[in-house]
């Protein structure tokens, strides 16, 4: 459990704003409320984050890091 969140870190560092400026575009541009202290959203959020780190690391860091290493190592 520690090994997939230790690797998966980098990877949430990068798309948290991205998630964070996506979630407000598209909220504003719908007209959508949401109470952002809410805990359900806070966790649903980070759980999402998470999510998307795991699918960024194992579909295009990981294999990047194979091609790299594989050429050039």
């Amino acid at each position: 459990f520690f090994k997939i969140i230790g690797d998966v870190s980098y990877s949430i560092y990068l798309i948290h704003f991205v998630a964070q400026a996506a979630i407000k575009l598209i909220l504003y541009n719908s007209n959508m409320k949401i109470d952002f202290n809410s805990q359900y959203i806070f966790i649903t959020y980070i759980l999402f984050i998470y999510f998307l780190g795991i699918m960024s690391y194992t579909f295009f860091e990981k294999p990047l890091q194979g091609y790299i290493r594989k050429k050039y190592l």
